[in-house]
């Protein structure tokens, strides 16, 4: 298990690159008072890759997306959030292989 770094892309995004089998990203803070949030996954999957949310940076919960569904991916795909979580992250279940998470920010 590792944390994955942030890293900035020029077009004001962000990406976790190469999560795998039971690492976590670097947390992503958010701006105070609510965002919406665009989360795009690309990679070799093997198992879920779920977005998680924390409002204290220590206790971590599965965030869910516009329609109240869990945002778990077990194939490339995108997902809309709406959240006032203080920070979000990926985790990676143990079987995944390379996934890179992409997320655009929309406060």
């Amino acid at each position: 298990m590792a944390t994955i770094p942030l890293t900035a892309n020029a077009n004001g995004s962000f990406r976790w690159e190469t999560v795998t089998g039971d690492d976590v990203g670097e947390a992503l803070l958010l701006p105070r008072g609510g965002t919406i949030t665009t989360v795009h996954v690309i990679g070799t999957f093997g198992a879920a890759l779920t977005l998680q949310g924390s409002v204290d940076g220590e206790n971590w919960f599965t965030l869910v997306d516009m329609n109240g569904n869990d945002v778990s991916f077990i194939a490339a795909g995108a997902a809309e959030i709406s959240t006032a979580a203080r920070a979000i992250r990926p985790s990676a279940a143990s079987s995944v292989s390379d996934v890179d998470v992409h997320i655009a920010i929309n406060a």
